[in-house]
């Protein structure tokens, strides 16, 4: 997924992003798994049914281990 977060606090602010990426390096979370699952939300926004989202999220969970 590519996507734009320049609108966001934690990809805008230089600061809130080096202490975001500092987070996922100390828990082993590649930033790409949190970019897809923000990406995953935009882009079911106001669905009023987000049916099978649960599937997509384990799907980009799953990347983690």
């Amino acid at each position: 997924m590519l996507e734009s977060f320049s609108d966001l606090p934690l990809w805008a602010d230089d600061e809130a992003h080096q202490l975001l990426e500092s987070l996922c390096n100390e828990y082993q979370i590649p930033i790409e798994v949190l970019q897809d699952l923000v990406a995953l939300e935009r882009k079911r926004q106001g669905e009023t049914k987000r049916h099978n989202i649960t599937v997509e999220i384990d799907k980009i969970l799953e990347r983690i281990s």
